[in-house]
């Protein structure tokens, strides 16, 4: 119970402590006691040191008053800053929290960038940048050393095409017009060396260089030249410069020259002009219009001529056929040996008939 709740009785008390005087003293009157002093002197005096002791009494009870209210606001004080504290201590911790969500974040990111980070070593230790010129070129150059580059599609073999993994020097423009044998599929070539514009290249494993070539068998190569088509069948063809060339066999080749044709398996042409080596491992060496059928057969320039028969050959002239097999012709005009192993050397319009006949100009092998 809080004292000051007895301040306004204080009238009362007065009233009370009189009360109890007078009646002390009409008792010791009463037994025939005189008192020694006035009695209401002596009652005003402990009524002044009553009022005096109620009056610190009260002082005490405000001063206690004032120092509750204080503190009563110190409480409020109190508690709002322990609010506040436990708020911020929320906060704290929820900041604690992703703080450490972000350590583990860096942690892994840190581990996921180790083998980057090897692996940048690793390409430090084999690669480099000169800025300058370099052997009379003008810088910026790249330089691999002490190690292999490696150009992959992904794909786990050489064999394979997905559009990816091919090395293009230059700027791989389009052909101005696409070729009208089979559509272009540069988007599934792979392992290519490109090299110059409008090179149209559709299989795997090619080299094509020049302007305008297309690459389209596996394995294939064009070195140079303008429009030589490497077809699909002619797998691990090669055409060398030259202009309308095209190889057709497997493991054909042309050699320059124009419009050359290379079509039976592993048959050549080497230069000259309209040239057809239709027969398995057969050739062709320059001249214009000339052509091999038989399996190994041969000619060696002139114009017109034909090698038919299974290694057969003509050297030079005009229309000479050597027709049967292991027969040759060697020069002159529409000459032709027909029979096994037989032979016509020059002059027009012979003819060898039988085996292992001979005919040079105006004479036989018989005369």
């Amino acid at each position: 119970m809080r004292i000051v709740s007895n301040r306004h009785r204080h009238p009362l008390v007065i009233f009370v402590v009189v009360l109890a005087l007078v009646g002390l003293a009409g008792a010791a009157a009463a037994k025939g006691k005189k008192s020694p002093r006035n009695p209401f002197r002596v009652l005003q005096r402990q009524i002044d040191q009553l009022d005096q002791e109620l009056s610190r009494t009260r002082a005490q009870v405000i001063s206690l008053d004032v120092e509750l209210d204080a503190a009563k606001l110190e409480v409020i004080a109190l508690r709002q800053d322990l609010d506040r504290a436990e708020t911020e201590i929320v906060e704290l911790e929820d900041g604690l929290a992703d703080t450490l969500r972000t350590v583990e974040s860096v942690e892994t990111t840190v581990s996921e960038s180790l083998p980057a980070i090897d692996l940048a070593d690793q390409l430090a230790n084999c690669m480099r940048v000169v800025a300058g010129p370099l052997n009379g070129l003008p810088g910026l150059h790249v330089l691999f050393e002490n190690c292999n580059v490696h150009v992959r599609n992904g794909l786990d073999a050489t064999a394979s095409s997905n559009g990816l993994g091919n090395l293009v020097i230059g700027y791989n423009e389009q052909p101005p017009v696409q070729p009208p044998q089979l559509p272009p599929a540069r988007d599934a070539a792979s392992h290519n060396l490109i090299v110059g514009p409008e090179h149209e290249y559709e299989s795997y494993g090619g080299f094509v260089a020049g302007v305008s070539n297309w690459l389209a068998g596996p394995n294939g190569s064009i070195l140079g030249g303008e429009d030589n088509w490497v077809t699909p069948a002619s797998r691990s063809a090669s055409i060398v410069g030259g202009r309308a060339n095209s190889t057709q066999g497997e493991t054909s080749a042309v050699l320059g020259g124009h419009n050359n044709n290379a079509v039976g398996q592993w048959s050549t042409v080497a230069g000259g002009f309209n040239n057809n080596a239709f027969g398995i491992n057969s050739s062709i060496l320059g001249g214009a219009l000339n052509t091999t059928t038989g399996e190994g057969g041969a000619v060696a320039g002139g114009s017109g001529n034909s090698a038919q028969g299974t290694n057969a050959s003509v050297c030079g002239g005009g229309g000479n056929v050597a027709e049967g097999s292991l027969t040759s012709v060697t020069g002159g005009e529409a000459n032709t040996a027909r029979r096994f192993a037989s032979t016509v050397s020059g002059g027009r319009l012979r003819s060898a008939e039988e085996n292992h006949d001979w005919v040079a100009g105006s004479f036989f092998s018989d005369d």
